[in-house]
């Protein structure tokens, strides 16, 4: 069994692969297992590492590695903020961080708002 697919249940289960990664070079381990899926790939949560984030990752990383080294991947789903219970807050949507503008308005990217998805 490959390194990281050891919980995929199988073809006969699975519509979509979507593993979660946490890191400020936006980095999926085990890439080309998921491509060998053949299942349309997504990242279920695609974020920097929560660990001392106070709003200043550049969200043009997200566009820039996957127009690079992830072309496979369909969509990707950020995190939130939160409140850390001690005065300090934890960034990690793309609203909070740096170049969110950039980063929606590049040519790349497909927003809800495209898509026309509700009248």
């Amino acid at each position: 069994m490959k390194k990281q697919m050891w919980l995929y249940p199988g073809d006969d289960y699975t519509d979509i692969v979507a593993p979660t990664a946490y890191n400020n070079y936006c980095r999926i381990l085990n890439y080309e297992e998921l491509v060998d899926t053949g299942k349309p790939i997504a990242m279920a949560e695609f974020s920097p590492s929560h660990e001392d984030n106070t709003g200043h990752f550049d969200n043009r990383i997200y566009i820039e590695k996957i127009s690079e080294n992830y072309t496979g991947i369909a969509f990707w789903i950020s995190w939130h903020d939160w409140d850390n219970g001690d005065g300090t807050s934890t960034y990690m949507s793309i609203g909070r961080n740096d170049y969110a503008s950039e980063l929606m308005n590049d040519s790349r990217v497909i927003t809800r708002d495209a898509l026309g998805w509700k009248n």
